[in-house]
């Protein structure tokens, strides 16, 4: 049995994976091109990528925009969701989700999350609805789709908007229809660790004549904001949107092989599958790690041991949104005075911040088959080596 990385042994995984994001002459040609255009007020490249990316996910209208937090803030504007409506969201997710809300005037109310795929849980977003309910964001964690038969369905009898919180699902897919087919809009962000990405950058999309034209005048600025992409920005993201199809499916791959390699672990459970779901966006490998099936060592010291062994590797979402400072301070107070944050109602949250959830990178996914088995192996290091590293809790 070879010894842990963390006490000196030789690292588990060692492996030439790419740099993010994965740049050349595509992306410098791109730069150049738009650079010439900079100072001449066009948007022939902004234009150019919102065509390509139609073209990509089958999407009658894609607008591109400055990031993925103001495109929340647009589609919330453009709905007229504001002062007095309460907005049904995810705890688990990125604060921008919920500050979008904010901004509006509205006020965000917290749902759990499905325990076995981190992504939020239509039923128990049905026990939160009121007569101020406006809109729902469920929140696509890693790239995953949440289950848009039931979140459809839901809103369509209860008469509200569903936005789709596509962040870090870009390409991903439901029965075969692209993220963004489901409800008024979908929002995905274009920062630098995202699949698609051009530094900082969002792309929000609708098949929605209707909520397209009401979208358009607070895109534009007419109705304040104004947020479209950068040339140089949308330039990159064309190079860029040349590269996704093969890096997609790398992934895929990776992920299913390591599905099957870490689902023989006593203390991994990885993510429910759920064949509805055509195509994940895989911007994280989400699992779930069982302290007690490890001899009681406990997530951060597990996750120490994993990243010595060379896996990058994260705790999620370690402190979820309801417990951000920014929600108990006095802007959120004076905009939403009855919200609620409070962990009793949000018991899979709270089990997922604090001791379960983990995360792996989407570049990670991108090395060999070979590189891959690695990852797994040492996962089996450790597990191996639980002894040595339970001392460490002495």
């Amino acid at each position: 049995m070879s010894q842990l990385a963390l006490f000196g042994g030789e690292k588990a995984f060692r492996a030439a994976i790419p740099d993010w994001p994965v740049r050349g002459k595509a992306e410098r040609e791109a730069i150049a091109r738009a650079s010439e255009a900079l100072f001449s007020g066009g948007d022939t490249e902004r234009r150019a990528f919102e065509s390509a990316y139609a073209r990509f996910s089958q999407i009658r209208h894609v607008f591109a925009v400055s990031n993925g937090t103001v495109s929340l803030e647009m589609i919330l504007r453009s709905l007229g969701v504001g002062r007095g409506d309460e907005v049904i969201l995810p705890s688990y997710t990125f604060i921008a989700t919920v500050s979008s809300v904010l901004f509006c005037g509205a006020t965000p109310v917290f749902a759990d999350i499905d325990p076995e795929t981190y992504v939020l849980d239509a039923k128990r977003v049905a026990e939160k609805i009121t007569p101020r309910t406006r809109a729902v964001i469920p929140v696509y964690v890693g790239g995953r789709p949440a289950d848009m038969d039931a979140f459809t369905r839901l809103c369509e009898e209860r008469g509200l908007f569903l936005i789709e919180d596509a962040a870090q699902a870009v390409g991903a897919s439901f029965r075969g229809k692209s993220v963004g087919s489901f409800g008024s809009f979908a929002s995905i962000s274009c920062q630098l660790s995202k699949n698609l990405t051009c530094g900082e950058g969002g792309i929000v999309l609708t098949d929605s004549d209707e909520a397209a034209r009401a979208f358009e005048p607070y895109y534009r600025g007419c109705s304040g904001t104004g947020a479209p992409l950068s040339e140089i920005n949308s330039a990159v993201l064309s190079a860029q949107l040349e590269r996704l199809p093969a890096q997609m499916w790398e992934r895929s791959q990776n992920a299913a092989l390591l599905d099957e390699l870490l689902s023989d672990l006593p203390f991994v459970r990885v993510m429910r599958r759920d064949e509805r779901i055509t195509r994940h966006g895989l911007h994280l490998y989400l699992f779930r790690y069982l302290e007690s099936e490890l001899d009681g060592i406990p997530r951060d010291l597990f996750l120490k041991a994993l990243a010595a062994e060379g896996v990058g590797v994260a705790a999620g979402y370690s402190r979820p949104c309801h417990r951000s400072p920014i929600l108990s301070g006095s802007y959120a107070k004076a905009i939403a005075p009855t919200l609620d944050l409070s962990d009793e109602s949000l018991p899979n949250t709270c089990l997922a911040a604090d001791r379960e959830g983990a995360w792996i990178g989407q570049n990670l996914l991108l090395g060999t088959r070979e590189e891959t088995r690695r990852i797994a192996d040492a996962f089996v290091k450790i597990y191996e080596n639980r002894d040595r590293l339970r001392k460490e809790l002495k």
